[in-house]
């Protein structure tokens, strides 16, 4: 009899690889450039251009010692220009070819070909895993060296080669500088390597390989703290200051792990049970050996995570785990296995395609980063596409103002080569109050109602959307009026920019233009109390009582108790001599126990001015009972008793 494969069998047994590498292929570049970058790939790109910002700190931008993707990307960057298509490539090939360490990982510790083949197709319609694979974020590269690293250990324990453990070192190296996030499953293969190898020499190679990778991290890191007193995800602003776990972390990481791994935790959950069942001990049965147990340990990523924040992304790390046990309840395949795994397989696919229910982003991000469903991404290429239509509507003389996460979007990159860029408005927003500028279209990137409110509301009062002019992750407005360029006199960045130039013109005595200022930033924000509060101040020192007791008047009926506007109330009422507004304005004051030596002082004037000396004299000695250091106040007294002695009141 003869035992040699069919000769079809071993002539095409690569075609159900090259069919799921395509399927993971086709899931991570479908319509990779039709949304725009969001914050994230931002920075990248920034890095990748700039590569000593990863040394350096620029802004908000924060240097990093997991530098390999950027230097992957450089190549992509010369070849396609520096755009979302040349970010994206390398996350979408190192995403896919990431099935074929899995399958040898697996194969390795399974020795079946049918488990290796469902941890692949598991990988390659993971929704989680295609969802990041088509992000320019070096965090599915990090994972397919990691895969690689694992594979190697592996290869490792069976062949106590050294070279194997040299490849696996080097490979955790690549782990660790793709993306520093990879130290959670170092820290879970020094644990794993205790149990997973057989002999004291083993696992002092693989513990001198595993710290031998840690290396050209720390190198790295010692340089950037050189040169930087920040260091991204170790001493990042708004990481480091929430460094705690809680509940509500904790919950949105299982959330999260949930949302988007359903079938793969169920599948896996079952793979446990069936190796708890057989007592994994049988490799000829797809049954793992007992050592293979330990690969659980990296579910402590689940805990350790939301330490730094709850994301996504470090759920990437728990994939081999569960496409490991999963394939473990899918293989050997049997018809009802393969119904299973086929059903499995598909739920994951269909999540991928039509999408995951994940919460929303707390800050304003890309397309992308708002669904998992690869059908929804939009098609085109908004960035080049935006960027031809503005070169199209506009002359070389006129200017373009974009607000962006930072000044490597490609729409300003795309655009500035042929024309006028003016990027990041916020400190360049008040050019519009010079028609000369030739400000012609202000362009927002992303949700700019989310980021920038105040920004929106402006651009939704003044200026207009060109009806031709719609690009997914771009809103563009025009300036003009008419065709014409025009002044737009209030055009800062926010009221709080008026307010302080207004402060600034007060110090210099010049009260008109302060108060004009002041008036601005409530035009721009209507419900600023600093504004509202140096306005009533501008007026008095203008010697505007009355404007200024109008404004007060307007404070305290959103706020009545302010506490600064009605002591100044009284003050204005006692100037502008409204004697019966003052006498009710001090009371209330004294009531609400709003500087109650003041208004004690305004209303013994205020009662003088009426005739009421005895009354005045009782004001003045509880104003200086309150405050006996007032000079004012003890004047005013002893001019009320000598009055009251040249003439005592009627008894």
């Amino acid at each position: 009899m003869n035992d040699k494969p069919p000769i079809w069998n071993a002539r095409f047994k690569w075609v159900p690889w090259a069919l799921v590498f395509l399927v993971a292929l086709v899931l991570r570049a479908y319509r990779l450039t039709g949304f725009v970058l969001n914050q994230d790939e931002a920075h990248w790109l920034l890095y990748a251009l700039h590569k000593s910002l990863l040394f350096e700190p620029l802004r908000n931008s924060h240097p990093r010692p997991d530098m390999l993707f950027p230097m992957l990307a450089s190549l992509p960057i010369k070849l396609f220009g520096p755009n979302e298509l040349a970010l994206r490539l390398p996350c979408v090939l190192f995403g896919s070819l990431s099935v074929f360490p899995l399958a040898a990982f697996v194969k390795r510790l399974t020795a079946g070909n049918a488990a290796a083949l469902m941890a692949a197709l598991l990988l390659a319609a993971s929704p989680l895993h295609v969802y990041f694979s088509s992000q320019g974020i070096p965090d599915v590269i990090s994972l397919f060296w990691l895969l690689c690293a694992l594979v190697c250990l592996a290869r490792a324990a069976d062949t106590n080669a050294r070279r194997d453990f040299v490849l696996f070192g080097s490979s955790l190296a690549l782990t660790l500088i793709s993306k520093a996030n990879a130290l959670y499953f170092w820290i879970c293969l020094c644990v794993i390597e205790h149990f997973l190898l057989r002999d004291a020499r083993q696992r002092r190679m693989c513990l001198g390989a595993a710290v031998g990778a840690l290396v050209p991290l720390l190198v790295l890191t010692a340089i950037i703290k050189m040169n930087s007193p920040t260091l991204s995800f170790f001493q990042e602003p708004g990481v480091t200051t929430r460094f705690a776990l809680t509940i509500d972390k904790l919950g949105s990481e299982c959330s999260l792990f949930w949302r988007f791994l359903d079938a793969s935790i169920v599948a896996a959950a079952a793979g446990v049970f069936l190796m708890a069942r057989k007592g994994g001990t049988s490799l000829s049965q797809g049954v793992p050996s007992r050592r293979s147990w330990v690969f659980l340990v990296p579910v402590i990523t689940l805990v350790a995570a939301p330490y730094f924040r709850a994301t996504a992304k470090d759920l990437l790390l728990l994939l081999p785990t569960l496409c490991l046990f999963a394939s473990v309840a899918l293989a050997p395949m049997t018809s009802a296995r393969g119904l299973i795994g086929v059903a499995v397989v598909g739920w994951s696919l269909w999540r991928s395609l039509w999408g995951v229910p994940i919460p929303v982003p707390p800050r304003p991000s890309s397309a992308m980063a708002r669904t998992t469903a690869v059908l929804d991404r939009p098609g085109g290429w908004p960035s080049r596409e935006a960027a031809r239509w503005l070169m199209g509507h506009t002359t070389s003389d006129d200017a373009t103002l974009i607000t962006a996460f930072t000044f490597t979007d490609p729409l300003i990159l795309e655009l500035q080569k042929q024309r006028k860029v003016i990027p990041n408005a916020g400190p360049n927003w008040e050019l519009l109050r010079d028609p000369a500028n030739r400000i012609r279209y202000v362009v927002f990137i992303e949700d700019h109602r989310a980021y920038a409110p105040q920004f929106a509301e402006y651009a939704d009062a003044h200026f207009s959307a060109p009806p031709d002019a719609h690009f997914p992750g771009y809103t563009i407005y025009s300036c003009q009026k008419q065709g014409r360029f025009v002044a737009y006199r209030d055009a800062f960045n926010s009221a709080g920019d008026y307010v302080q130039r207004g402060i600034a013109f007060l110090r210099q005595k010049q009260c008109d233009q302060a108060i004009e200022a002041f008036k601005t930033a409530l035009h721009v924000d209507p419900a600023g109390a600093a504004a509202q509060h140096d306005l009533m101040i501008a007026y008095f020192e203008c010697d505007r009582r009355e404007d200024a007791v109008q404004i007060g008047a307007e404070i305290l009926q959103k706020e009545p108790v302010d506490p600064f506007v009605n002591a100044n109330m009284a003050i204005l009422y006692l100037e502008l001599g409204r004697i019966e507004d003052g006498l009710a304005q001090c009371r209330k004051n004294i009531h609400l126990n709003i500087a109650p030596a003041v208004s004690y002082g305004v209303l013994g004037q205020l009662l003088e001015k009426q005739g009421d000396f005895a009354s005045a004299r009782d004001a003045y000695e509880e104003s200086l009972a309150l405050d006996p250091t007032n000079q004012v106040t003890t004047r005013l007294l002893a001019n009320i008793q000598s009055k009251l002695r040249q003439n005592p009141p009627a008894r």
